[in-house]
């Protein structure tokens, strides 16, 4: 289970500049009632980068959010997970060599922000 503290942040080592600044994990709808994980289907609204240095992922889902098909393909049953809070989202890992093989997996994503 997702534990939304400090770790969640800092991928299990015990610091990082930024987790100070971090003072509760809200939904987003506590945040503002307008929010929502995509605004349509449509349009390329711009994710932007905040604190956790991941430009690499904000950049991968940009070009997803601008894909219908796409987004349809990787996030299973949107306005269920939308309900709950957890999403079902499929994302493909690469094989290690040894034990995984490449393959397409779910992973379940807690909708909680710091």
């Amino acid at each position: 289970s997702f534990k939304a503290d400090s770790r969640a942040l800092t991928g299990g080592r015990e610091s990082w500049h930024g987790s100070a600044r971090v003072t509760s994990w809200r939904r987003p709808h506590e945040i503002s009632t307008a929010a929502r994980l995509f605004k349509n289907d449509w349009e390329v609204e711009g994710v932007c980068r905040g604190l956790l240095h991941n430009g690499w992922l904000s950049s991968a889902l940009n070009v997803v959010a601008g894909e219908r098909s796409l987004l349809e393909a990787l996030f299973i049953d949107m306005d269920v997970g939308a309900q709950h809070g957890l999403y079902a989202v499929r994302l493909f890992v690469p094989g290690d060599g040894d034990d995984t093989a490449a393959g397409w997996r779910v992973f379940f994503v807690d909708d909680r922000l710091p």
